[in-house]
Parts: structure tokens; C-alpha cells; sequence
């Protein structure tokens, strides 16, 4: 829960439809290999993080948006994404968070987060350590695995696709997800649920040519 007053805000781009689609598809397939140790981001909900505010002012998280909708690095149109790729941070042994990777060659996304990087540290924010890394979360360990609590040990016979995740993982560790394409940025709130976190859009900057 944020604190009274503040909001758990961060600026992301939305993927489309069609590339939600089958990234649910992917997790569809990757659940079981996963049994319950897994909570999973619904279809809906994906999308690719450039700057996580945390908790925030309603009002600073308006400024740092309208500061990085006057960014030149927003112009140029809208990007085209090639997903590719299923991975574990901080790895496939010790999977904490389940992503999908993505490419974006042009590297005007990593340009876009830098500037938001760079405005969010501007306007008070803690710097992010974490370099900027293009993913889409697809599932976060639950909480007695953050904990640190002991992995059960791997269940090497059982068939292909339900036992073991990293196994899971490594068979789709090169796997094409097709293309997205990003049309804006979007300033989101987060509200934490016992069913997972829910989003809500507050503004946005269309990537416009």
C-alpha cells in the first residue's frame, strides 16, 4: 500500500493487442512447467516498463510526464518491436522474475528511457541502478520464493513442458513472438491486489511522426 497521498506510478509502453495475445498463449504453455511457485501477469496487464517512479505525488508524477512528453527523443513516429526470446532474472536457476525479450534495433526506445532516466533524477527520484533492459514481465516468483525460501529439487524425468521451468525456459530461450508496435507512452498508476497488480493509465504521449 503507498503511503497517504502518493501513488505507485511508473512510465511504460503499452504492447499491442495482438502481441498480448500471444505472449497469454506463452504463458499458457509455460504455467506448468511452473506449477503454483509462479504468480502470472494477465494479457491485458503486459507491457514494457521505460521508468518505475515507485511511490510518488500525484502532481511530481504529472510534471516528470509532461518534462518527458517535451523530449526530443519521443519524436519520429511510432517503434517497431521484434519480441524474441523467454528468460528469467536475475536466471533461468533462479527465476525470481519470467520476461520476454525484446529488440528494437533503432534504439530510439533506449533513447526514450534514457530520457526518462534522466528526468526522473532531474526532478528528485533515486537513480535507477538497474540499466535499461527491453522485457516484457510475464510472471514474478511468489512471495515465500522472494523470501528466500529453499527451491524444491528438479523433477528431471517428468515429460516435456510440465516439470521443470528452467528447462521450460531454456527449450524457448530463442523463440519468435513476432512483431509490436508502440504508438505511445503511457503514464500508469499501480494498485497492488492480492490477485496482482492492476493498472490505470493517467496520461499519454502519442508517437507521433
Amino acid at each position: 500500500m503507498s503511503p497517504s497521498g502518493t501513488i505507485r506510478a511508473f512510465a511504460a509502453v503499452p504492447l499491442s493487442e495482438d502481441a498480448r495475445s500471444r505472449l497469454g498463449a506463452l504463458v499458457e504453455e509455460l504455467a506448468p512447467a511452473a506449477s503454483d511457485s509462479v504468480r502470472w501477469v494477465k494479457p491485458e496487464a503486459m507491457h514494457m516498463t521505460l521508468r518505475f517512479l515507485g511511490d510518488t505525488r500525484p502532481e511530481a508524477a504529472a510534471d516528470f510526464f509532461r518534462a518527458l512528453a517535451a523530449s526530443p527523443a519521443l519524436a519520429g513516429g511510432p517503434i517497431e518491436l521484434h519480441l524474441a526470446g523467454v528468460t528469467a532474472f536475475p536466471d533461468s536457476d533462479r527465476p525470481r522474475v519470467i520476461v520476454a525479450l525484446a529488440r528494437e534495433p533503432t534504439g530510439r526506445l533506449a533513447g526514450i528511457a534514457a530520457a526518462a532516466e534522466e528526468l526522473a533524477r532531474a526532478a528528485g527520484y533515486p537513480r535507477e541502478e538497474r540499466g535499461f533492459r527491453a522485457h516484457i514481465t510475464l510472471g514474478r516468483a511468489k512471495d515465500d520464493r522472494r523470501r528466500g525460501a529453499r527451491r524444491p529439487p528438479r523433477d528431471r524425468s517428468s515429460p516435456s513442458g510440465r516439470g521443470d521451468l528452467a528447462r521450460a525456459l531454456a527449450e524457448r530461450a530463442s523463440l519468435d513472438l513476432g512483431l509490436s508496435f508502440v504508438s505511445e507512452v503511457v503514464l500508469f498508476r499501480s494498485d497492488l491486489a492480492p490477485g496482482g497488480a492492476t493498472y490505470t493509465a493517467l496520461d499519454r504521449i502519442p508517437l507521433a511522426g
